[in-house]
């Protein structure tokens, strides 16, 4: 009778054994899959890091070329200037100096004109390279977040196969603390968020009414 109580005992530990088991392989093919998940997020978020990374390249590069145009502008507009006046000076001609004059002033004007244009453009770009700055912050945070998923997941799941193998109380309430930690990184995160659009929004109303 001792014998078959024992027996009944066993196969008792042995079923709840891999009951424990069973939902630990569970525990762990469900994080794999989250963690499958996580890194598709990633990759997809990183092709939009990379994509805002080479526009902001080009709008520096273009900001850079409008400055050297525009100083070429302004040292081309001297230079026909710097002809006119020394034509007019070596001239007693009253109607050719006049002309000459007219000419001084057009050569400015064109001048300005062109220099404003280019530097519209360059305000412009800033305030695009300002704004893409910006959704870069966004898209950077989103992948901070997937981070924070990816390693909350793990917490949990470490949580839920310590209460399985009931491990000790101690090692139960680090594994809580750990949790908790990464859910105060992420409502910090989330805050972060609320302020970039914030930011995207004030930024885009000032383009508006510009």
């Amino acid at each position: 009778y001792l014998e078959i109580l024992k027996q009944i005992s066993q196969l008792q530990v042995d079923y709840q054994k891999s009951v424990v088991e069973d939902a630990i392989r569970q525990i762990d093919r469900l994080t794999k899959k989250q963690n499958n998940s996580i890194e598709a997020q990633k990759q997809n978020i990183q092709k939009q890091l990379n994509s805002s990374d080479y526009l902001t390249k080009q709008l520096q590069e273009q900001i850079k070329l409008e400055d050297s145009r525009n100083s070429l502008v302004k040292a081309s507009s001297d230079y026909q200037i710097g002809l006119l006046e020394l034509s007019k000076r070596t001239t007693g001609d009253a109607e050719k100096r006049a002309k000459i004059d007219l000419k001084i002033v057009e050569t400015k004007q064109k001048s300005l004109l062109e220099s404003q244009a280019l530097e519209i453009n360059s305000i412009k770009n800033n305030e695009a390279i300002n704004r893409a700055a910006l959704e870069r912050e966004k898209i950077q945070l989103s992948l901070n977040k997937l981070e924070l998923d990816r390693s909350r997941i793990s917490a949990e799941a470490e949580l839920r196969k310590a209460k399985l193998n009931k491990l000790d109380q101690a090692s139960i309430k680090a594994l809580q603390l750990q949790l908790q930690a990464i859910n105060g990184q992420y409502r910090e995160l989330q805050k972060s968020e609320g302020l970039i659009n914030t930011q995207i929004s004030n930024q885009a109303e000032i383009s508006q009414n510009q």
